[in-house]
């Protein structure tokens, strides 16, 4: 397989268009809006952004914001280690401690942590490649794994092989899957951290109204189900059973879910227009013709957030999304009686989900390389491990921080139990592109512009264009 960075030209292409990807954490439900949003506080920078999303986009970042946790006076002779990292509110609270917990128990190794957020859900930083790209970068910064190839093949962060095989860290401590977005051209660039997985939420005095006692486990009885927690008033949708494109899943992930391979590392080829992506969509356009693709999209318009979400409020019978909205529907529907299954499958196939989620490295030009990788290997594949993701609710990509993250948060195991069966994200930079374009390409076929197979081969060649101009040094 041939992994080649990225040239200058490129570079200056993708830095530019980094806020282009922020289509990753959003579903699109419908036919997109503009949402202008300028936000403009006292802070060391204003961003302001201008971002176009789907109805469920949800805008994480828009502002700057550097919070230091500076560490006691260290002894004479010790290092400081400049650790940037993107997490705000619980996380971001968390990660603090374990900085203080670090610093008291290594007083040569001090961290100083620095909140640099993400401008956009897509992970991208722009303060960081800057500084990585002028030489001045952290010492440890933790990375949108979707994205962090990009920066990778951008000669961003150092390879850390040497440093893994002094420590005799055995990979197989990590989820297979987790390992491989840490890799590029041969080289292993960081090590993950924590990531997520996504199952099917069901609302259980709906289903039992309803007349079901269990969950729906294959497509075909999701759509049985589906019809029937369905109820309409002339064109108005009141209530519905499941919407294909509404929660965390999206198109690809149905793909994954019909058995499709989307990229072949051999090849260097991608496979957005297989025929099981064609069938999934095909699926997909079942349920806009049914309903309405105009009724669905006067329905989710009505959508709101916090108590008020689609499924939190009872508008929706069934939603797939990730594990976090454990956590949520704690806050704001604490007695709402719901349950959690695998996502449906087709007939012949088999339970699986997907996961994202975050990794940590040290970039190319550290000032300590060394020190800063006892930090890393303990806040990915030691103590830290554990605590963070126990502390946070965000699940582990160590395989031994998971099992004691199940033992201690029950409500979460079925989430830990499809890590096994987790897919992920190719480990390739136009993999932005990639989301952005297949999304695009779903909302022209449940429009009725083109076809399944139209819209996903233009989809396809538009991605494979941009592969093969990056492996041809263009």
């Amino acid at each position: 397989m041939s992994q080649r960075n990225l040239s200058r030209r490129e570079m200056i292409r993708i830095m530019g268009l980094g806020a282009a990807g922020a289509a990753l954490a959003a579903c699109a439900p419908a036919a997109p809006q503009i949402v202008k949003e300028t936000v403009q506080v006292p802070v060391e920078k204003i961003v302001q952004q201008t971002v176009e999303v789907s109805v469920e986009k949800v805008v994480q970042q828009t502002v700057e914001v550097v919070k230091e946790v500076t560490p006691t006076p260290a002894p004479e002779g010790a290092v400081t280690i400049e650790f940037w990292q993107p997490f705000g509110e619980l996380a971001g609270e968390v990660m603090d401690s374990l900085v203080a917990e670090w610093n008291a128990a290594n007083p040569n190794i001090q961290v100083k942590a620095t909140f640099t957020p993400n401008i956009t859900s897509a992970g991208s930083n722009p303060k960081f490649l800057a500084a990585a790209l002028s030489g001045n970068p952290p010492d440890v910064f933790i990375h949108d794994g979707s994205s962090f190839s990009t920066s990778t093949a951008l000669n961003a962060f150092t390879s850390l092989d040497d440093l893994i095989k002094g420590a005799k860290l055995d990979p197989a401590a990590f989820f297979p899957w987790a390992w491989e977005k840490v890799q590029w051209g041969g080289h292993t660039y960081g090590l993950p951290l924590e990531t997520d997985a996504r199952a099917l939420y069901y609302n259980k005095t709906m289903l039992e109204k309803a007349g079901f006692a269990e969950p729906p486990k294959t497509i075909d009885e999701l759509d049985v189900m589906a019809d029937k927690l369905t109820a309409k008033s002339g064109d108005r949708i009141d209530t519905m059973g499941f919407i294909p494109w509404m929660g965390n899943w999206f198109l690809i992930a149905w793909g994954w879910d019909w058995g499709l391979k989307v990229w072949d590392a051999a090849a260097n080829k991608i496979n957005l227009n297989g025929k099981e992506m064609v069938e999934a969509l095909t699926w997909e356009v079942g349920y806009a013709k049914k309903y309405g693709v105009t009724s669905i999209q006067n329905f989710q318009q009505g959508f709101g957030s916090g108590a008020d979400d689609p499924f939190r409020s009872g508008k929706v019978a069934m939603q797939l999304t990730g594990n976090w909205e454990i956590l949520s529907l704690k806050q704001y529907v604490p007695d709402l009686q719901y349950g959690i299954s695998p996502a449906p499958y087709p007939t012949g196939k088999s339970a699986m989900t997907w996961s994202g989620g975050f990794v940590t490295g040290i970039p190319q030009g550290s000032k300590h390389p060394e020190k800063a990788w006892e930090f890393v290997h303990w806040l990915c594949a030691g103590e830290g491990a554990s605590k963070y993701a126990i502390q946070t609710q965000h699940l582990p990509t160590n395989v031994a921080a998971a099992k004691a993250f199940a033992d201690a948060t029950p409500e979460q195991k079925i989430f830990v139990d499809l890590l096994p069966v987790s897919f992920i994200e190719p480990v390739i930079p136009e993999w932005s592109l990639a989301w952005d374009t297949h999304l695009a390409a779903e909302q022209e076929v449940l429009f009725g512009q083109k076809t399944p197979q139209e819209a996903l081969d233009a989809c396809n060649a538009k991605v494979q264009e941009a592969i093969d101009i990056r492996l041809q040094g263009g």
